[in-house]
């Protein structure tokens, strides 16, 4: 099945790269660096030589806008689980939401990740909006689009169904099935270090599907 997000370059949020000031010759450096895992390599390559990748944005106007929705800190919290997956290779959306309790990278106060499960919660909400038909480039106001819910069939057959009148099992599903999926680097345009008006940027991008069973 399609993933749950896959918006191609416009579902890419921005880095801006600052710390040391890099001149033309490293950036082309960084962006001529190939290997099995490119994107996470020249983070780090940015990193050893003194850069220090910052979130910056959401590239694409409507997709920051849909993103706010679901909480005004949540494009912030979407690029902390990007990058860590990027270099931490953690794939899963439920233990990227733990690590980002750990973390914390909205410092919201200790008693809402313990008792509250805030990044638990916003996640869900999340995953709950992309299956109900949030699209990157389409504007989302809450309205759920035709799409209810979810039918699957297991490896030995059985259908299983999931329906937005049941939030909870729903949402759980979600949280416990999916994961963040690297899109091609060229296709989706990120990965590398590109200037604007002056400032140099490094996009990652957001992708979600379910999990191969």
């Amino acid at each position: 099945m399609n993933p749950l997000l896959d918006g191609g370059r416009t579902a890419n949020l921005k880095f801006e790269q600052t710390g040391i000031k890099f001149a033309t010759p490293t950036v082309s450096k960084v962006n001529a660096l190939e290997s099995a895992n490119e994107v996470a390599d020249r983070m780090m390559l940015i990193d050893r030589l003194g850069g220090v990748l910052k979130y910056a944005d959401v590239a694409d106007k409507v997709f920051r806008c849909n993103l706010l929705m679901i909480d005004l800190h949540f494009p912030r919290l979407l690029a902390e689980m990007l990058r860590v997956m990027q270099l931490d290779g953690i794939t899963r959306v439920s233990e990227l939401t733990e690590a980002m309790n750990s973390i914390n990278p909205l410092k919201i106060k200790d008693e809402l990740i313990t008792k509250h499960h805030y990044y638990e919660f916003k996640m869900k909400q999340f995953l709950l909006a992309l299956a109900l038909g949030m699209r990157p480039a389409k504007i989302y106001n809450g309205t759920d689009s035709a799409v209810e819910g979810m039918l699957l069939v297991s490896g030995n057959g059985e259908v299983l169904c999931y329906h937005k009148s049941d939030k909870a099992v729903f949402e759980d599903f979600l949280y416990l099935n999916t994961r963040f999926e690297k899109g091609a680097v060229e296709k989706d345009k990120y990965g590398f270090l590109e200037r604007e008006n002056g400032v140099y940027y490094f996009k990652l991008n957001a992708k979600i599907g379910l999990v191969k069973r």
